[in-house]
Order: C-alpha cells, then sequence, then structure tokens
C-alpha cells in the first residue's frame, strides 16, 4: 500500500475527485502516525467551502453559533432541537 504522504507528494495539491484514479487509492490509503481517522468538516468562515477541523475547532463552529446561523440561512431546523 502507498503510505499517505508519498501519495501526497505526487498529488501536488491537486483535488482529488470521485472518478480520478487516485481516488480511490487516497481513500483508502491508511493514516500517518499521529493522525485520527476521526475529522470533523464545517463551513469556513461562513463561506462556501468546507474545512477539515480538529475536535475543539468544531465545538466552538457548533457551540459559537455559526452552525445554527447556517441552519437559519438555509432555512432548516436543528434536528437535535426535536430531541427531548
Amino acid at each position: 500500500m502507498v503510505q499517505p504522504v508519498a501519495l501526497e507528494q505526487q498529488l501536488n495539491n491537486k483535488l482529488l475527485l470521485p472518478g480520478d484514479p487516485k481516488f480511490d487509492l487516497w481513500l483508502y490509503s491508511s493514516l500517518p502516525p499521529g493522525e485520527s481517522a476521526l475529522t470533523y468538516i464545517v463551513r469556513a468562515d461562513g463561506s462556501g467551502l468546507l474545512e477539515a477541523v480538529d475536535e475543539a475547532n468544531f465545538t466552538e463552529y457548533i457551540e459559537g453559533g455559526e452552525y445554527h446561523a447556517r441552519l437559519e440561512e438555509i432555512g432548516e431546523d436543528d434536528a437535535a432541537d426535536n430531541y427531548g
């Protein structure tokens, strides 16, 4: 199996999309030592772009109001509010 660091160097910061021959290779490669398989994805700074963040930044996103602001912007209810 190709190591992720070596594969990342091969990609040269290219955006991989499904259908790209290297997409599956990257998707199923193992993580570098010390990296967690748990990743949080949030909307970056109110833009339409998504970014991966650690747990502390994810908590800030949720509890700091950005998540609820986004839900209001798109006209969705917070599903968690519907539970007990």
